[in-house]
């Protein structure tokens, strides 16, 4: 049985980011990396994206789980996010 369904791209709003990009701006890598599709157009977004997200970034150090992005613990404690040290 088929259906109709129309698929919307998600939209990004403000400053709020994708799973894959808050995991890239942790960890410094994503998922879609094997398929060829990067989280950011440019490092001029990825940094802007960090500078827009630090405060938020930061305040994941020790979170067990955040909807969105891959891992067991996106930001072990004392580890610094990957962009904050490939941008500051």
């Amino acid at each position: 049985m088929s259906t109709n369904r129309i698929h919307k791209a998600r939209e990004r709003t403000g400053a709020r980011l994708t799973g894959r990009q808050a995991e890239h701006l942790i960890h410094g890598l994503a998922i879609g990396y094997a398929r060829g599709t990067m989280p950011f157009a440019d490092d001029a977004e990825r940094r802007a994206a960090w500078f827009q997200n630090r405060d938020y970034l930061l305040s994941l150090e020790g979170v067990e789980r955040v909807p969105g992005v891959f891992g067991h613990t996106p930001l072990k404690p004392g580890r610094k996010p990957q962009a904050m040290l490939d941008c500051e």
